[in-house]
């Protein structure tokens, strides 16, 4: 059968039966366009390529579940899609590693910090340990549980 003289709408009800020539069909007739269109929006070659792979490959592992009235309209509007997500993904980036940035470095890992932090647990201990025994629950209540002095 020569897959080249089939429309696109007889393409997608091959491609349900899992005839991998009519994905092949589809594909040469669709990755150049497609490729094109992510290009020119991304202006990463990689990107672009990559993308339109991932485009392919989730044609081929939703065929049966995915409902296409026009095979152009679903792969450019996929890609459509997939550039924004791209986009969203790269904001979301941007802010945390602005974020990030703005933010004080902090060595909280050093030795002298752990020690003096235990030294300082241990005296707050024996601190209250001297109170009276209620004084101290409540203290601790408050102060370590972050609950009210009532």
């Amino acid at each position: 059968m020569d897959y080249t003289l089939l429309s696109d709408s007889s393409l997608v009800k091959l491609l349900k039966d899992g005839d991998e020539r009519v994905f092949k069909e589809i594909y040469l007739r669709y990755w150049k366009g497609l490729y094109k269109t992510a290009y020119s929006k991304v202006h990463d070659k990689e990107l672009a390529e990559e993308m339109t792979q991932n485009l392919f490959v989730d044609l081929w592992n939703r065929r049966l579940n995915v409902h296409i009235d026009s095979l152009a309209s679903y792969l450019f509007g996929s890609l459509r899609y997939g550039i924004i997500n791209h986009y969203k993904s790269q904001l979301v980036k941007q802010k945390y590693n602005s974020h990030l940035s703005a933010q004080p470095l902090r060595n909280t890992n050093s030795t002298d910090e752990q020690v003096l932090l235990r030294d300082l647990s241990a005296a707050l201990e024996e601190g209250i340990a001297l109170l009276p025994k209620k004084t101290g629950a409540v203290f601790k209540l408050s102060r370590m549980e972050n609950r009210s002095t009532k």
